[in-house]
């Protein structure tokens, strides 16, 4: 063989040596075009979607981009040009999801839960989408509404009670039903999307958590920290706390609040021995009065409480044991012993 040949068979052996090699290696994928779904991709139904008032973030997001929900991994994520609007709106999505400003429905106990899993109003998901400009399918489920509800007054200045969060809410004439409910079974302050509610309902809030039992009467306390807005109050009670408060809380009552009874109204001390000089365990103690002496009927045995039933009342609106127990002696009628109740 001349050398010639040789290096004509050399350089066709290196040829060939490279494209095999080439071969091994996957070709970089090469996005191009608009971030618009694949019209080839199925659409979803919306005869079933625009009548389903939630759904997860994933599947809000896919809806979003007129992609059904079906059609796309939510979880292992992949360069498809035609999904490149999908994924791009899903990080988004996701992040305000953790940074509180896109309100979700539900509540999840494992922090490792995946956030894009969460449940939204899709009313609530549009107003968010196009308050950041994305264009949304015309078939996108919207609120019929906007703006702050109104409370059905025809229910909440009739009920007797409700929980503290609820109450709050009503003071302010924001009906509890518009704002999201994702504290249920969650903290307060370790739900994000509570940061999205009004601030004065949150600043309200706070205020009647911290006088739980001290000045505002309870049914039924959550001792558990961070979750005391699951307690359970009187509207009644709460008016009476609230027009007692000095200085006075801003904006006041609407007007069709349930009023207190007129044995619930604040008391201004000038009916009590002391004159004006009053100390919480003071106001304890009246309000004890209120509540279990004020109705018993001497000519009826059965109406009267139990000291056990007078302290256990006192020790949940946080007045001490023995307190509580010395509080419940001191304001037993005279004439009534101690023990079971007469029959």
């Amino acid at each position: 063989m001349t050398a010639t040949s040789e290096t004509n068979s050399k350089n066709a052996d290196d040829v060939q040596g490279k494209e095999e090699s080439t071969q091994d290696v996957a070709s970089p994928t090469v996005l191009v075009g608009p971030l618009t779904p694949n019209t080839t991709r199925n659409k979803p139904d919306w005869d079933e979607w625009r009548c389903r008032p939630q759904g997860s973030v994933a599947e809000a997001v896919a809806l979003s981009c007129d992609v059904a929900p079906d059609q796309v991994d939510f979880l292992n994520e992949f360069e498809a040009p035609d999904l490149r609007q999908f994924y791009k709106r899903l990080r988004i999505a996701d992040e305000n999801v953790k940074a509180g400003t896109l309100p979700y429905v539900n509540w999840y106990p494992d922090e490792l839960a995946y956030d894009i899993f969460r449940t939204v109003r899709l009313g609530v998901f549009a107003n968010w989408a196009e308050g950041l400009s994305w264009e949304l399918p015309k078939a996108f489920p919207r609120p019929e509404k906007k703006g702050k509800p109104a409370v059905d007054w025809t229910v909440w200045g009739h009920r007797p009670q409700a929980e503290l969060w609820e109450v709050v809410a009503v003071s302010l004439d924001i009906a509890p039903d518009s704002l999201t409910d994702s504290m249920r079974g969650g903290a307060f302050d370790l739900c994000p999307s509570w940061r999205s509610h009004p601030q004065e309902f949150l600043d309200r809030l706070a205020i009647a958590e911290a006088h739980l039992g001290k000045g505002l009467n309870v049914v039924e306390i959550v001792e558990k920290k961070r979750r005391k807005h699951f307690s359970t109050v009187s509207l009644a009670d709460f008016a009476a706390w609230f027009v007692g408060l000095d200085p006075p809380l801003p904006p006041p009552l609407p007007k069709k609040f349930p009023k207190p009874a007129p044995s619930e109204q604040p008391h201004t001390g000038s009916s009590w021995p002391w004159g004006t000089y009053e100390t919480e365990a003071l106001k304890q103690l009246a309000a004890a009065v209120r509540e279990f002496w004020m109705k018993y009927d001497p000519a009826k045995p059965r109406t009267a409480p139990t000291n056990d039933k007078v302290k256990e009342w006192l020790k949940s609106r946080g007045v001490a044991d023995r307190t509580a127990e010395v509080m419940a002696t001191i304001i037993r009628p005279d004439a009534l012993p101690p023990g079971p109740r007469p029959i």
